[in-house]
């Protein structure tokens, strides 16, 4: 196969393949954060996974993965708050209680803080309005946040590692919102109590995307990649011969 074959099937192929689109992408981020420690990521203690479901509206589903552990309002007014998150606007959520035992509910659109995590724009309450840790919401947290203008988590033409998926940069548009808490932002940050009457918040700093497809030309300069490497191999095995 000739040099000039092989760059015109690589150039074709990457012309080929479109670009991963904006909507109906999925998204997880880590609560591995504690506000004892808020800069040092531990074991996690759950999941924010997001999933575009249209071109309007995104489902956020908050999953603590030990069952001992609940959602819980300790603080006083706007601090300490069962979960928060960030808007870049006032958008509708629709909150879920699909468990017996729930009672979240809109906390509404404002200025909240969790402890050590930063300033957020929307909670989600819980407990029916009942405050300390003997009155928790078991997980699983589910809601669903749509904008008729249009919602995605990172913003239109953000960016992702093309290996793991991590998000490198935010686009434009109606979306969710990092804090700025030292030394980087925050996506999201709950407050939770143990079986044993302990509580703490928890965050999710880093976000990544499932199922990232490589741009053109990343798949270009692997396919390059992987001829050449075969062309090393086959001039190995004629020596060795």
């Amino acid at each position: 196969m000739s040099k000039m074959f092989l760059a015109g099937a690589v150039a074709a192929l990457a012309l080929s393949i479109p670009a991963a689109t904006a909507n109906a992408a999925t998204y997880f981020s880590y609560l591995e954060y504690k506000n004892t420690a808020p800069d040092t990521a531990v074991a996690p203690f759950g999941i924010v996974t997001l999933n575009e479901l249209n071109a309007n509206s995104v489902e956020v589903l908050v999953e603590l993965y030990d069952p001992q552990i609940g959602f819980v309002n300790t603080g006083n007014g706007t601090n300490k708050a069962p979960f928060t998150f960030s808007l870049n606007g006032d958008y509708d959520v629709q909150v879920f209680n699909d468990l017996a035992g729930q009672e979240f509910a809109d906390g509404g659109f404002g200025s909240f803080q969790n402890n050590n995590f930063g300033l957020y724009t929307n909670k989600i309450d819980c407990c029916g309005g009942k405050k300390g840790g003997g009155a928790n919401d078991p997980t699983d947290l589910r809601f669903i946040v749509t904008n008729l203008g249009g919602l995605t988590f990172a913003g239109v033409g953000a960016t992702f590692d093309a290996i793991d998926g991590r998000l490198l940069s935010s686009g434009t548009g109606p979306q969710f919102l990092s804090t700025v808490a030292s030394p980087a932002g925050f996506w999201f940050s709950a407050d939770v109590v143990t079986n044993t009457g302990d509580t703490f918040n928890i965050a999710a700093r880093d976000a990544f995307r499932v199922g990232v497809v490589p741009e053109p030309a990343t798949w270009a300069m692997m396919i390059i990649g992987f001829g050449a490497a075969g062309s090393m191999l086959r001039r190995r095995h004629t020596v060795a011969i």
